[in-house]
């Protein structure tokens, strides 16, 4: 949603998303029970490698924004962090602005 508002298009009525700009640009806060969930059913890396991945993030207080990634045929894209693997893989990150 976060991308569609940038673009000024609404999400589809069956999309269940909230757009992060208000959150992003210092207009609004993200309610401390809310969790964020995103994913990639199915791309393609770099080297031709297949995969898709899960993510969920949550404020939990003032300082820790943590985000949990699972990547269950490796993380295939470059720019992961991850080391490339065929294995599944799962990371936890502290997000900092």
């Amino acid at each position: 949603a976060t991308m569609l508002e940038l673009a000024n298009e609404k999400p589809l009525p069956e999309m269940d998303t909230v757009s992060l700009l208000p959150v992003l640009s210092g207009r609004g806060l993200l309610p401390a029970e809310r969790v964020i969930l995103s994913g990639l059913d199915e791309a393609e890396g770099f080297d031709g490698r297949g995969g898709g991945f899960e993510s969920a993030a949550k404020l939990f207080n003032d300082t820790a924004f943590l985000r949990v990634v699972c990547c269950l045929s490796g993380c295939i894209k470059q720019g992961s962090m991850l080391p490339i693997t065929a294995g599944p893989q799962v990371a936890l990150m502290h997000v900092t602005p």
